[in-house]
């Protein structure tokens, strides 16, 4: 009986050692997933704020083409006016030298029966 109880104290000894081998085996092991999360939480951290700037970054560029939507039609308004600007200022010019040519004519006639007036 002392060689069993001996035996069963060397394996429970055994087991002890085996028992505190896995407990540190778990301990470091628990550290590693501490590691990972507090790095897998960093991760997720940055992949929110990249979410972030992304979507402000989609917004801008949509706020910049409707800018740019709204510019072209006011570019394209200006040149409307513009050309009806220069239209109207060519029927000004041309009916100006038409009253220029016609008060010419005129006065050249005014002249003209002046002249036989003094005659």
């Amino acid at each position: 009986q002392a060689k069993i109880i001996k035996r069963q104290k060397k394996a429970i000894e055994q087991y002890t050692i085996q028992l505190d081998g896995l407990k540190e085996e778990m301990a470091m092991q628990d550290e590693r997933d501490l590691d990972r999360d507090a790095e897998f939480q960093a991760q997720m951290d940055d992949f929110e704020k990249i979410t972030e700037q992304k979507v402000a970054m989609q917004h801008s560029l949509q706020e910049n083409i409707e800018e740019m939507m709204d510019l072209k039609q006011e570019q394209e308004a200006s040149s409307q006016r513009i050309m009806e600007l220069e239209f109207d200022l060519k029927q000004k010019n041309a009916t100006l030298a038409r009253v220029a040519k016609e008060t010419s004519e005129k006065t050249e006639r005014i002249v003209a029966l002046e002249d036989e007036l003094d005659e």
